[in-house]
């Protein structure tokens, strides 16, 4: 039978109100290093762990936070639910995955309110008004923090004194959409948007109609599009060389690519640890409106010191 906190109060010799007030932090749990010692020992020898279900009924929450992730055989998905395991185990919460490779929320996202989850976090989409707190990563939202990549002057810095015509590929969610098209107009650089679907084969129908009309730039907001976008032109376009620029979260050796033009640089596990902090004063210190935390970034170009220590042998993310 499950030891109770009964158990440890009879084995210590000590009150029951006493080791409950003791295990739980409580700060008037006042007692004699003799006494705590008792207790620990109890707890020890009992092999005691708290009901964490119990506790959930007395706290109100069950220190479970949801996350919808994308395909966990994707790197990038994978880095992130590790980086989140990580940080929020520092917090003393648990996080529940919720699949969804299809890019979307549906199913996913039901799943994880059906579990009663203390708030759920997004790492690209907006999901809209939820029954608990929430965060999300590269959106807007009127109803949670959202903590968003500050690219604006990057790309103005990217985008100043280059000819011709950019053209960006980005997702339909994200940000990063209008952030260039808002700094390619100041910077008078002619541009245009295309949107990449979350399918490989047709993102690489989509790269392939791209490269066919030769714009002179190119800007991903995303490693596995370039490296897709990479074989592309070595297989199929050998005498086209546009210049590329790319938001780098990562370090490999796809960077030393002779057509890199630099990269606006941001950490994933800075990203993650913001968007955890965020959710979690929510959920302890409810009330705030909702706000938006910039996530900074910077424009590296290629062949400066700073860029050279990206380019490494092996493919790591931030």
């Amino acid at each position: 039978m499950r030891p109770t906190l009964k158990d440890v109060a009879e084995k210590a010799g000590v009150n029951f109100t006493l080791v409950s007030k003791y295990i739980n932090g409580n700060p008037q749990a006042r007692m004699t290093p003799e006494t705590r010692e008792r207790i620990d020992s109890a707890i020890r020898e009992l092999n005691y762990r708290p009901s964490a279900s119990a506790r959930a009924l007395r706290i109100g929450r069950n220190r479970t936070i949801g996350m919808v992730s994308g395909d966990l055989t994707n790197a990038y998905c994978a880095h992130f639910a590790d980086l989140t395991l990580r940080v929020l185990k520092e917090r003393e919460y648990q996080l529940l995955l919720a699949l969804d490779s299809s890019g979307g929320k549906g199913e996913a996202l039901q799943s994880l309110l059906a579990r009663e989850v203390d708030g759920i976090i997004f790492p690209g989409e907006d999901a809209g008004k939820l029954p608990c707190p929430a965060v999300a990563a590269d959106c807007h939202s009127k109803f949670f923090p959202t903590v968003n990549p500050d690219i604006a002057e990057p790309l103005r810095q990217a985008l100043t004194g280059i000819s011709g015509r950019v053209s960006g590929i980005f997702f339909s969610h994200s940000l990063w959409q209008e952030e260039f098209e808002r700094a390619a107009r100041s910077c008078g650089v002619s541009n245009e948007s295309v949107c990449l679907s979350w399918d490989r084969a047709l993102r690489l129908r989509e790269l392939r109609k791209l490269c066919a009309s030769h714009p002179d730039y190119l800007i991903s907001s995303g490693w596995e599009t370039l490296t897709m976008l990479l074989e592309l032109l070595d297989a199929e376009f050998p005498d086209y060389a546009p210049r590329i620029l790319l938001h780098a979260n990562c370090t490999g050796p796809f960077l030393n690519d002779r057509r890199m033009a630099g990269v606006i640089y941001s950490s994933t596990g800075q990203l993650v640890r913001e968007m955890c902090g965020m959710l979690i004063d929510r959920i302890e210190h409810p009330g705030p409106p909702p706000e938006e935390r910039r996530l900074p970034t910077r424009y590296i170009p290629a062949g400066t010191p700073d860029y050279e220590k990206l380019v490494s042998r092996k493919f790591q993310l931030t």
